[in-house]
């Protein structure tokens, strides 16, 4: 079974609702990547022959946390993960906040060959200076940004009441939880993630759902 084989079986497996014209979204993302990797540095080498597995479904795992009427917001989205996967596979709205010009460059070129339309936002923002303009999520998540501290103090003035975050992390979570003095006002849900031993997909709540 090859990598995007091992992509399809686990989707499955999540009741991740892959259709055909999903299916050729990422494809078509994850040929995008590869070629644009060798002039961007956009992902770590070393990942690229097993992409499906590696940071695709790393990224679709989180899906079933997310509705299609989310309004979502990717702290430090680099590459577009997980907010392109989100997109393609939710059907939610997302803003993907990212400073680095060429990541930019990237999604905005995703964004206009998968025609994924004002469904999709790549922001080249800092993202604590989000909380000036007016637009609130109900969702935030991030993949590979900072630590939790960092990413709950950029994220608490965007978040909605009631919303939450969905925050893909590694072993080193226990070490940044206990860091965290905003983390204790948050209710916590950990889930293991399948793609990673010690990997962990948080679910932090600010309110009741």
């Amino acid at each position: 079974m090859n990598d995007r084989e091992i992509f399809i079986q686990k989707c499955a497996e999540l009741n991740i609702e892959l259709t055909d014209e999903k299916l050729a979204r990422i494809d078509q993302y994850a040929f995008l990547l590869e070629k644009w990797q060798k002039r961007f540095n956009l992902v770590g080498p070393d990942t690229i022959p097993n992409l499906y597995s590696r940071h695709i479904l790393d990224c679709a795992q989180i899906c079933p946390l997310i509705k299609s009427d989310d309004v979502v917001l990717d702290i430090g989205a680099g590459a577009g993960l997980p907010s392109i996967i989100i997109c393609i596979l939710t059907g939610a709205k997302i803003h993907a906040c990212e400073l680095v010009g060429k990541k930019i460059q990237f999604m905005s070129e995703v964004k206009r060959q998968l025609k994924l339309g004002d469904q999709f936002l790549p922001l080249k923002e800092d993202v604590y200076k989000l909380s000036d303009k007016k637009e609130r999520y109900s969702v935030i998540t991030s993949r590979a940004f900072s630590e939790v501290d960092n990413i709950l103090r950029a994220g608490n003035p965007l978040l909605l009441e009631g919303g939450k975050y969905i925050l893909l992390k590694g072993a080193s979570f226990d070490e940044e939880k206990n860091a965290s003095p905003l983390i204790k006002c948050m209710t916590i849900e950990e889930k293991k993630s399948i793609t990673f031993t010690g990997g962990k997909i948080l679910v932090l709540s600010n309110g009741s759902t």
